[in-house]
């Protein structure tokens, strides 16, 4: 399910604003309620503690170091480093290109910005960076070294009053890159050293560390976080359109964000054939200018904006949805309409199911003979357990019986013995104890023989015989046992025994029979109703459940997918009318606040221009859009239709104007750093670069805190105008750095 907005719904609702609210609800049609709700779900919100202060921002100083690799020349190390002060500051060579003006700029401003446009094979060259700072006096170092083109470093907050030895760091890294470099041989070895170098030499000019990163999008969030809240800026949501290639549909796009990575675009003119006003990127110029005239409205104008786009890509990704699934809504239909109709055929073409009363009977009777099986087995079974322990009891009777007549017969063997000397000291026996033994008592202890009791046992054992058991038992007189001897008394057991292990006998032959019986009746059962036929009752059952099943879907599908999606639809484009409305409200303040400063940024916009030798200029006026009409020689064209050279006067005219317009206004919001890069390359008159740079000079006069940082191709252009104070120039024939 596709779900109508991200966590907005638990947004609180807007407080405050009435005015803007009102109006909102006027526009939209909507309950205020629900204006409050909406535009707090989507984050579009008015302005709340909106800075006019002004803020600036700073180059103190620049140092880099790594081991280039040239085409036509040997590797070899290097090391740039200097201070760069306040106004106007001039890098240059003697009419050499390609000599890595563009990339100095650029090194400072991947301090700055966090991302950088510089080439890969510089980046490869770079070993460290060290680039001082200052936002409202606050002084930074941003340290990073560069290893696979990867940036991993850290910002450092500077006392007030360090004072950076650039040479001495220029001297360090020098060492460091080139006895890597001798070392190895190896033009791309790495030096991780040398950063640690750069900030123990930092380290007694620090306070504390702001943040550090190890990647590119590290450094660009943490320089995002420092700059955007020191410089006044905020994040704003930015809807982006996808390629043409790429989407579906008008609204196709992403939402992402802009911040200071954006807003800091203002401060480079490194291009003037990219045919932007302000900037060096088409899509954002007209957002900078919003930003830079200085309006609370802007920032809340483009998030309303923005909103707004997402709220009609949504729209569109649903009403494409809901046409889908309303095309495969259909088709699914059909496919179950079908497959109903496929079963009804199935069903009627079977053939007639089994008899169920017979079905149940037999059922029935092969439960009873199951149940009978089952109760004769367990007759047999207890019937067997009787048998095996009446034989053992009758086993160990007749075990005894053996026992006592064994012990008779070794009774009589040992009185029949006559002994000649005792046992234990073989003192022979006398004649006279052999008299005395005749009497009754033994010829060796002298104990009485009893041999009258064991003549009577003797008579009593031998007279004993089955046929007298057998009699004494069937007597019907009761047995008096103790009147019997031992052996008698076992006889008689074993003779009872005998008689019940018989009976047990008979009783499990009658269960064995009994239980054979069940089994034949319960296999007839068995076969009987297994010689039916039941797989078509069991088809039939299943196609059945089938038809119920797809039923049931049928029932549940109809119409329920396509009024889902309408329900979702209809949510947005209210919530959609409202933002629109909000973005309506907001455009219209923006204008108001911006309308007075944009006609004074049009006449400052003339005047520089005219200043810093736009030939035949009478007007250039900028609207709401970031657009300019120029107006020379009586006749107005587009920005884009001048010639380059003017282009760039008329660029450095925009963030002059914003910012002399801005500090008359006290709402500017450029933060007075501007980067112009190899000025003059596309002038043939040394006088007008001259004059630019004239102009530019006091411009930083005017305006406090305002820094330029340029250069040039043509070096002697920048000793003349700017002096040598101001002027860094390379060897004559060499490169910069």
């Amino acid at each position: 399910m596709t779900e109508l907005w991200e966590g907005g719904v638990d947004a609180e609702p807007i407080v405050g604003a009435d005015g803007w609210i009102a109006e909102v609800v006027r526009r939209s049609r909507c309950g205020e309620e629900e204006v409050r709700q909406v535009l707090a779900a989507e984050s579009v919100r008015p302005p709340t503690g909106w800075s006019t202060g002004r803020h600036t921002l700073e180059v103190r100083g620049v140092h880099f170091a790594g081991i280039k690799q040239l085409r036509d020349a040997p590797p070899a190390p290097f090391s740039f480093a200097t201070a760069i002060g306040p106004g106007v500051s001039g890098f240059g060579t003697h009419e050499v290109n390609d000599a890595g003006k563009s990339s100095f700029l650029h090194i400072i401003l991947w301090a700055i910005r966090g991302r950088t446009d510089i080439q890969d094979d510089v980046k490869k060259w770079l070993r460290g960076v060290l680039v001082e700072l200052a936002v409202d006096g606050e002084r930074m170092a941003c340290v990073f070294s560069i290893h696979n083109r990867r940036p991993r470093g850290m910002v450092w907050l500077l006392a007030p009053d360090a004072e950076l030895p650039w040479d001495g760091l220029r001297q360090a890294s020098d060492e460091i890159v080139r006895t890597a470099f001798e070392a190895s041989g190896d033009p791309t070895v790495a030096t991780p050293e040398l950063t640690e170098e750069i900030n123990r030499i930092l380290r007694p000019y620090v306070q504390h560390e702001l943040a550090s990163f190890s990647s590119g999008g590290d450094m660009e969030r943490v320089m995002d976080g420092i700059m955007t809240s020191r410089l006044g800026f905020e994040s704003i949501p930015s809807w982006g359109a996808r390629r043409e290639s790429d989407r579906i549909d008008e609204s196709d796009g992403t939402m992402g964000r802009q911040g200071w990575p954006t807003w800091s675009g203002a401060l480079l003119i490194s291009d003037p054939s990219i045919k932007v006003v302000l900037g060096e990127e088409t899509f954002a110029a007209a957002r900078l200018l919003q930003v830079y005239l200085g309006s609370p409205w802007a920032p809340v104008a483009a998030t309303a904006q923005a909103h707004v786009k997402q709220l009609e890509n949504r729209i569109s990704v649903l009403t494409r949805q809901a046409e889908q699934a309303s095309t495969a809504h259909s088709g699914s239909l059909e496919s179950l309409h079908h497959e109903i109709e496929q079963i009804d055929a199935s069903l009627a073409a079977l053939s007639p199911a089994p008899d169920p009363v017979q079905l149940g009977q037999l059922a029935g009777e092969l439960q009873q003979a199951s149940a009978a099986y089952a109760q004769a087995n367990a007759v047999w079974l207890e019937r067997s357990e009787a048998y095996g322990n009446t034989s053992k009891l009758l086993e160990s009777a007749e075990a005894d019986q053996a026992a006592l007549a064994e012990a008779a017969h070794t009774r009589r063997f040992w009185h029949a013995l006559k002994p000649t000397c005792c046992p234990r000291c073989e003192t022979d026996v006398t004649p006279e104890r052999w008299a005395a033994e005749k009497s009754g008592s033994c010829s060796l202890c002298a104990s009485d023989l009893d041999l009258d009791l064991e003549a009577d046992q003797e008579q009593e054992v031998a007279a004993a015989s089955p046929q007298d058991l057998h009699q004494l038992l069937t007597a019907g007189e009761s047995i008096d046992l103790d009147s019997l001897d031992d052996l008698t008394q076992t006889r008689l057991a074993i003779l009872q025994l005998e008689e019940a292990l018989a009976q047990e006998e008979r009783a499990l032959d009658d269960a064995k029979r009994q239980r054979e019986h069940a089994a034949a009746v319960l296999a007839k059962a068995r076969s009987q109703l297994e010689s039916i036929d039941t797989s078509v009752a069991e088809r039939r059952m299943a196609l059945q459940l089938r038809r119920a099943e797809l039923s049931g879907q049928l029932s549940e599908r109809r119409g329920a997918k396509v009024a889902l999606f309408s329900q979702q639809i209809d949510a947005l484009r209210r919530r959609l009318k409202i933002v629109t409305a909000a973005e309506a409200v907001s455009v219209d303040r923006r204008g108001a606040d911006q309308s007075e400063l944009l006609a004074k940024v049009n006449e400052q916009l003339t005047a520089i221009g005219q200043h810093l030798g736009v030939s035949q200029l009478t007007r250039a006026e900028l609207d709401g859009g970031c657009r300019m009409a120029v107006t020379k020689g009586g006749t107005t064209v587009a920005f884009s239709r001048v010639n380059v050279g003017e282009r760039l006067r008329l660029k450095i005219a925009v963030v002059a104007a914003l910012l002399r317009v801005g500090k008359e206004a006290g709402v500017t919001r450029h933060p007075g750093l501007l980067i112009l890069d190899s000025v003059g390359r596309e002038e043939t008159n040394p006088a007008h670069v001259a004059r630019m740079l004239e102009e530019l000079i006091q411009l930083t006069e005017e305006i406090p805190g305002l820094q330029v940082i340029v250069t040039s191709a043509h070096g002697a252009y920048l000793t003349d105008a700017l002096g040598p104070d101001r002027t860094y120039l390379a060897q004559p024939g060499h490169t910069l750095w």
